[in-house]
């Protein structure tokens, strides 16, 4: 005799000690998992910040060197023209 389909029972219906339930969502998982994932954006963006003031720093102390090398070397420039007769 065949098994009649319309009273098969599914395979987790016969077995429920091999039924994998989805697992719950904990309401205390997820803010855990959203503060995480919040405070990882603000550490990055923070970092980022953090770079760029130093890039900016950084050319900005290039730009200034660059122009005290030229006045010193206007300066004895202007100091060498004068002393020749």
């Amino acid at each position: 005799m065949l098994a009649d389909p319309s009273t098969a029972q599914h395979p987790h219906q016969q077995y429920p000690q091999y039924h994998h339930p989805q697992p719950e969502v904990n309401p205390f998982v997820l803010y855990s998992r959203s503060l995480h994932d919040y405070t990882l954006r603000l550490w990055t963006e923070s970092r980022r910040i953090a770079e760029e003031k130093i890039k900016v720093a950084a050319a900005r102390r290039q730009e200034e060197e660059r122009r005290q090398r030229e006045l010193e070397m206007a300066a004895s420039a202007s100091a060498a023209s004068q002393r020749q007769p």
